[in-house]
């Protein structure tokens, strides 16, 4: 269904008539629309008779043996990156956050730590509970804190969290301005993790690249274009950076002095605001112009995407209709299964498969079910509703003849020979009486009335 997707679930079931041509899906040959409903409804990753602490504790299981499979076969590298993510959701749940700003404004928010699109760990968002440094749950305190203790609020608290759950290595994680502090990045230090990213000037940033920001962003820095200023923290473990690209980027590292420099293409701006006067008087009349840039921003801007990568690929495909009921049905159809479905994509096309590797998420999700179809639709069998009497012989072949009794039409029912029997998409109305003939195909061994219109569109000649 995701790789076909329909407004609702009931149209993969629907039929072409004359006049009205609908595309055959093939989960309609093997059940009906009432019995994959009742499936649905049915279903459940979790034992229905336990008691569960909200609609993650219900896909713990599911979770816990995903996340030990993504370690498993995917060996992290240096670079990675932990982003947030939302899971589209519409009904009610405490669980739930609204943020207007975001591209799916309402859902499950989750973090995730990612490497190229492909998630390797990830952590449910939960108002209600508190990490503390070291990833674990602890009550609110207003205890004063020793001088040698670092302030982590929750949301950073899951950044440690989530980079103890990788294999010991050494890594160099990108995070964006929502988790940056000099604290934080003290903590991953200590770790023995390097770190990198934007910063906001309430993050706790020298204050005099805080008073240079509030002055660039009233166009009231005079800086030229690729301009830095660099300052160390004070117990000398962080550099804070400020460099001067369309505005002025705040930037801290563990990595990076600030003396680094890469070469990249870089595209003149259209904005016309003032803070960009620097950017434009460097391109001059040029459209696009090779500019020594930052490294520390540069491969921010390469590697910071991961998250967003994967994110965009489970967009690409999956269930077209909104989930309203049942909040753990979001969480698994549409977040589990979604990321399992595109881990599995980056690791046949990042990988050295026994075939040739599948370009688009698109091929390999066809691929995946046509291979369990093949594995397991033997044991099946097709509906008894959906076989015809004979789909082998050519259309031009089958003989006209009087069957001697009268039987409703399928031309006129709208069905054709490779979907024989199945039931129409809408009730018929009781008032009128399907068309009696007692025509029909001697081969198909089916009624259709006299009309060549039936006849080829039962036949599929039109």
């Amino acid at each position: 269904m995701g790789n076909h997707r329909e407004k609702r679930i009931r149209d993969h079931w629907g039929t072409s008539k004359p006049g009205l041509m609908k595309p055959i899906h093939p989960i309609a040959r093997f059940m009906s629309h009432e019995t994959f409903e009742q499936l649905y409804h049915a279903f459940r990753p979790y034992d229905p008779r336990g008691s569960y602490d909200g609609s993650f504790a219900r896909i713990l299981e599911w979770t816990e043996a995903m996340q030990a499979a993504s370690l498993r076969y995917w060996t992290p590298g240096t670079n990675i990156a932990i982003d947030e993510c939302i899971q589209h959701f519409e009904g009610r749940t405490l669980e739930k956050v609204v943020i207007p700003s975001k591209p799916t404004p309402e859902g499950f928010k989750i973090w995730a730590v990612a490497e190229a699109g492909y998630f390797l760990q990830w952590l449910p968002h939960l108002p209600s509970k508190v990490f503390d440094s070291i990833g674990d749950n602890k009550p609110r305190t207003r205890k004063r804190k020793r001088d040698d203790e670092y302030s982590l609020n929750p949301t950073q608290a899951v950044v440690v969290n989530l980079v103890k759950r990788l294999p010991p290595a050494i890594y160099h994680v990108f995070l964006d301005n929502l988790f940056s502090s000099p604290d934080l990045f003290t903590v991953l230090r200590t770790l023995n993790i390097g770190a990198t990213g934007t910063c906001r000037i309430n993050s706790g940033i020298f204050k005099g690249l805080v008073q240079l920001k509030k002055a660039d962003t009233n166009g009231k820095l005079h800086w030229h274009w690729g301009q830095i200023e660099t300052v160390p923290t004070p117990d000398n473990k962080v550099n804070q950076i400020a460099w001067k690209d369309n505005a002025l980027v705040l930037l801290l590292s563990t990595v990076y002095e600030g003396t680094e420099f890469t070469t990249r293409i870089r595209k003149r701006p259209t904005t016309t605001h003032a803070r960009a006067r620097a950017i434009k008087h460097f391109f001059g009349a040029e459209s696009v112009k090779e500019a020594r840039v930052l490294s520390a921003a540069a491969d921010y801007n390469d590697h910071m995407g991961a998250v967003d990568r994967g994110d965009q690929l489970r967009q690409q495909e999956g269930l077209e209709h909104r989930i309203c009921k049942g909040p753990w049905r979001a969480l698994a159809w549409g977040f589990l299964l979604e990321t399992a479905l595109t881990n599995t994509f980056l690791l046949q096309k990042n990988g050295q498969p026994n075939w040739k590797p599948l370009r688009t998420l698109h091929e390999w999700r066809e691929q995946v079910c046509s291979d369990l179809l093949r594995e397991y639709g033997h044991k099946a069998g097709l509906r008894k509703l959906c076989r015809a009497g004979d789909t082998n012989t050519p259309s031009l072949q089958h003989k006209r003849v009087s069957r001697g009794k009268s039987s409703p039409c399928k031309g006129c029912q709208g069905v054709r020979v490779s979907e024989a029997g199945q039931k129409p998409l809408r009730e018929r109305s009781h008032n009128r009486r399907p068309t009696q003939t007692r025509s029909g195909c001697e081969t198909c061994d089916v009624a259709i009335c006299n009309r060549q219109a039936c006849w080829d569109f039962y036949h599929e000649l039109n």
